[in-house]
Formats: C-alpha cells, structure tokens, sequence
C-alpha cells in the first residue's frame, strides 16, 4: 500500500474526505464561498493534507480548519485585488485629476463612499493618496508610528470597499 508524506493512503484520504464532504459544504456556505470556487479551495486543503510532513493527530479536524482558513484567504485576497483596484481611482479622485476614462462611476460611487466614512478615515486616505504622501510621512505629520499609519490605511481602505459593496458596487464577503 502506497502512503504519503503525510503517513495516509491516497483512498483513506479519499474515504476520509468524502466523509467530511457534508461540513466543507457547510463551512462554504457560511463563509458564502462562490460555488465555483468550491473545488479549488477543496483541492487546495487535499494538496495540503497530502504534501503535509510528520503526522496529523486528528485529520478531521485538521481538515475542517485548513479548508475554514482557505475559505477566509478566499476573501483576503478578492478584498486586497478589489482595493489595489480602487488605489488608482482613489488616487485620481483624492487627488483632484479628472480622467474622461471609463473610472467616472467607480469616481462618482468613490465619492459618496468616501463621505460615508468617519473623518479620520476621510483625513488620512486624503493625506496617504490625495497629497500623495508616503506612510512615514503621514506618521511624522499625525505623530504616529509609520506602522501604525499603514495598518490604519488598510483599515480606512477596507473600510472604503465595504462601503463601496454596501452601495451594490462589488458583491463582496460575509
């Protein structure tokens, strides 16, 4: 019988996963997972699984919390692509620069999410990208650690897509 790395033969991985197929189904539900991404995230925990080094005490469990923190990179990642998408118009929008581009409703749908945020968030997103300042030098002008700015910029912009979801711009996660 041929084993893996991880000291499992490929059909106890199989009986093993398709036993479980009921919960996986329940964690994507919860996490709203899109059901064409299913299969991705399933393989991506069975490649896991598989390429894993040294014993797994309880491969139940280890599978159901590789497949929840995949379902969550899901978002993790849609939510960063969605803000770096946002970044040039923000740019553009923060900064006063009127493109006749095909951005003028992400601009429009911009400005009203914008308003929608607290005045800190508001101060800052118009420091870090309308006067194009760096995040050491919002943290010398706030007084503030430029760690501290850039974990509040991602706060402030992950603030922003929530709004911008909120306005039927992007449907987004849980």
């Amino acid at each position: 019988m041929h084993r893996t790395d991880s000291g499992y033969a490929p059909d106890h991985l199989t009986r093993l996963l398709e036993a479980l197929e009921p919960d996986l189904h329940a964690i994507a539900a919860r996490f709203r997972l899109p059901a064409g991404e299913f299969d991705e995230v399933y393989q991506d925990t069975a490649l896991a699984f598989l390429s894993r080094r040294g014993p797994i005490r309880s491969p139940r469990q280890w599978i159901l919390a590789v497949f929840r923190n995949r379902c969550l990179l899901y978002w993790r990642t849609r939510r960063r692509r969605f803000i770096e998408a946002v970044d040039a118009s923000l740019l553009a929008e923060l900064g006063g620069c009127h493109d006749p581009r095909p951005q003028r409703d992400l601009r429009h749908d911009l400005r009203g999410a914008l308003a929608g945020l607290p005045a800190r968030c508001r101060a800052l997103l118009g420091l870090r990208y309308g006067l194009e300042q760096s995040s050491p030098q919002v943290a010398a002008r706030q007084g503030a650690r430029a760690a501290a700015v850039r974990q509040a910029t991602r706060r402030c912009l992950s603030a922003l897509s929530r709004c911008l979801v909120a306005t039927g711009f992007l449907e987004g996660p849980p």
